[in-house]
């Protein structure tokens, strides 16, 4: 079986990884957007991974995904 190639929007520490990751589902995370610093740094703690902060309104690339997950954004105002 192929892996599941997915994206996380606003992916925080990464609970919906942590969650996907239960479902025992071959994936990969091929791009994880978070704006947050230490949300990223914790993210690539406890994945491995060294994705770097993106802003999600200045994001540009030419991916191919399979499922896209992401968590809600908090409000700050």
């Amino acid at each position: 079986m192929e892996k599941l190639r997915v994206m996380e929007l606003f992916g925080g520490i990464g609970s919906a990884t942590q969650a996907f990751k239960k479902t025992k589902i071959p994936f990969e995370i091929v791009d994880y957007i978070e704006i947050d610093e230490f949300a990223v740094r914790s993210y690539n703690a406890m994945n491995n991974t060294n994705f770097e902060p993106q802003d999600i309104t200045k994001w540009n690339k030419d991916i191919e995904v399979d499922f896209i997950m992401h968590g809600s954004p908090l409000s700050r105002f």
